[in-house]
């Protein structure tokens, strides 16, 4: 049987794939009943079809490479960060309740995926409950396990998200939440973003009206409590930026090619950073100046503004305006980001669903930088 394999690996390393994929077309198509004539021409079609397909990417690339070259000379636009799908965003969308990293590293991490990074999600994965993974094969399943993230801890509260929910969209979201809710009971508070994460490729099937409909009801279970925590805000941010951009067909101009226009919502979003990781005011004082001093803006005005100065409204105009910047401004301002949260060398998860929130905001996949956690 060794000596059987050999062979044809050697005879197809000899003849190549445009040859050998045709004769193992018309095996094929013999062994299901094709007749031997209709099975050779569909073999020499496909072996046809892909010879040209192979001519037709060599000539792309080779057109393409050329004009790649020349958009980075002359226009200055660079990509040099990896939409890394599930594997980078685990690690910061599930943080451990306080987690050594040096800023350094971080800043120097986009597109960067180690196997240290997958081993961490591979640990996240097993870790979330098969019920939960199994319920996000469908838009519905998709949609109840999001809106499960958002129900409250606290008895009272998750009551009346539920009923509210149930008065303006009564039906069957309704009756899944109330199946789903022992498997997040007892649910790990760092698990919320990686579920989200896994939540989204199927969300993004929903129609223009399945998702109208979803943001109502998202803004419902975020309403009911009269309050704003940073994982809700997060949360919408994330939904808003991944999914939102699929249903409008208006593409974002750049407005902002500099940092100094947007000073003032710079120090507006530092400052809240800087708040959420330290009670302490030096200690925010401190984490402000590592990141704006990142920016390189010769403005003196700006400082640290008191904790709960900046309302989570005046964060999502400013970070709306946020995008509105090239990409260079946007990753120098990820970058500042990054420095104000790990001037500690210490993330906490709120933090972390802040970043998290900014980095979607700059429509920026953000690479891992925290330290992987065990359970």
């Amino acid at each position: 049987m060794d000596s059987f394999l050999v062979g044809f690996k050697a005879l197809f390393d000899t003849l190549g794939s445009t040859v050998m994929l045709p004769i193992i077309i018309f095996f094929f198509a013999i062994i299901l009943g094709t007749k031997p004539g209709r099975a050779f021409r569909s073999a020499v079609i496909i072996g046809v079809a892909f010879i040209g397909i192979g001519l037709i990417v060599g000539l792309m690339w080779g057109a393409i490479d050329g004009v790649a070259k020349a958009m980075v000379a002359n226009a200055g636009i660079e990509r040099d960060i990896i939409d890394v799908g599930w594997p980078a965003a685990a690690a910061i969308a599930s943080p451990a309740a306080s987690s050594a990293v040096a800023a350094d590293a971080v800043v120097k991490q986009p597109g960067n995926v180690t196997d240290r990074n997958i081993g961490h999600s591979r640990q996240i994965l097993t870790a979330i409950p098969p019920k939960i993974k199994n319920e996000l094969g469908d838009i519905l399943g998709a949609m109840a396990v999001t809106c499960m993230l958002l129900l409250d801890e606290d008895p009272q509260v998750r009551n009346i998200q539920i009923k509210r929910l149930q008065k303006r969209h009564p039906g069957r979201l309704v009756q899944h939440l109330l199946t789903l809710e022992p498997y997040f009971d007892s649910l790990d508070l760092r698990l919320r973003l990686p579920i989200l994460d896994l939540a989204l490729p199927v969300l993004r099937q929903m129609s223009a009206g399945q998702y109208a409909k979803f943001k109502a009801i998202i803004q419902i279970l975020v309403e009911a409590d009269a309050r704003l925590s940073f994982f809700e805000f997060a949360l919408q941010q994330i939904i808003a930026h991944r999914l939102g951009a699929n249903y409008k067909r208006r593409t974002k101009e750049v407005v902002y090619k500099t940092m100094a226009p947007l000073a003032a919502d710079a120090a507006h979003i530092l400052s809240r950073l800087a708040h959420v990781g330290h009670t302490d005011d030096a200690a925010a004082l401190a984490a402000f100046r590592c990141g704006w001093d990142k920016l390189n803006i010769p403005d003196s005005r700006r400082k640290t503004q008191p904790e709960g100065r900046v309302s989570f409204g005046t964060l999502r105009i400013a970070l709306e305006r946020f995008a509105l910047g090239a990409p260079g401004v946007k990753k120098s301002f990820l970058d500042a980001c990054a420095r104000c949260v790990l001037h500690d060398e210490h993330v906490t998860p709120q933090e972390a669903e802040l970043v998290r929130a900014i980095a979607y905001a700059l429509d920026i996949p953000l690479p891992p930088f925290l330290a992987p956690f065990t359970y």
